[in-house]
């Protein structure tokens, strides 16, 4: 049985994919699961979950494949992590470095390797190269620098948004994110793919920023179908003016 990714979640993937939608997924963590993840999730695509055994979604039927490749066996490696410098600079390091492990990794080495790359225009097109195509990422982000900017959803998980792109719909759900604009986004660092600028809350929440109940995650079986319905609406009607 699944202990990341629970059946309402399944559930919404069985539904997309059966109502013709494109769609990617980004699995975002501060934590070390994502090799974990990866496991559970690429096991649901090639049908060896026991709720779920009739389903292929590992391409083997010429049709789309949502397994989340950690490059284990050669191929390649869709998985991130996000650090950042004192000075506050952004560093994108990709593939499996320092995923699973606790502490920093040594930026200046993995620049030098090449498996890194640093500063706002880098990270804003690795990131539109990661959602650009239709695989699924894994990205690790940086649990010190919001915790040590005591937890300000400023300094959270970054999501980079373009006001001007209609064709494209974004939303990041978390049990972290506030109740209400008022309260901030908490863990969520929402910003404008072009400048780099802030968005606040009362654009974002209710359209591309979800707070989701991990309780009635587990108890509703429809609820992220129905999550994701309900913010699609209200992403379609989105004015940021």
């Amino acid at each position: 049985m699944s202990s990341f990714l629970v059946p309402s979640f399944l559930r919404l993937l069985v539904h997309l994919d059966s109502q013709g939608q494109e769609f990617k997924l980004f699995f975002r963590t501060f934590g070390t699961d994502l090799p974990i993840l990866a496991k559970e999730l690429n096991d649901f695509c090639e049908g060896r979950h026991p709720q779920f055994p009739e389903v292929r979604l590992d391409g083997s039927d010429g049709r789309r494949d949502l397994r989340l490749q950690t490059g284990a066996e050669g191929g390649a490696c869709r998985l991130a992590r996000i650090q950042h410098r004192k000075d506050g600079h952004f560093v994108l390091i990709s593939g499996q470095s320092g995923l699973d492990e606790e502490g920093l990794p040594d930026l200046d080495a993995l620049s030098l390797a090449g498996t890194a790359v640093e500063g706002q225009e880098a990270v804003t097109r690795v990131f539109a190269e990661m959602t650009a195509d239709n695989h699924t990422f894994g990205l690790r982000d940086d649990y010190t620098w919001w915790n040590d900017h005591k937890r300000d959803g400023n300094f959270g998980k970054l999501l980079l948004l373009d006001p001007e792109d209609t064709q494209r719909l974004q939303l990041f759900v978390d049990d972290n994110i506030k109740r209400t604009p008022e309260e901030g986004h908490g863990i969520v660092d929402v910003r404008d793919s072009k400048t780099w600028e802030p968005i606040p809350p009362h654009k974002t929440f209710g359209r591309y920023v979800a707070r989701c109940s991990p309780y009635a995650a587990v108890t509703d079986s429809d609820y992220y179908i129905n999550l994701v319905q309900k913010h699609v609406a209200a992403l379609r009607q989105v004015n940021f003016t």
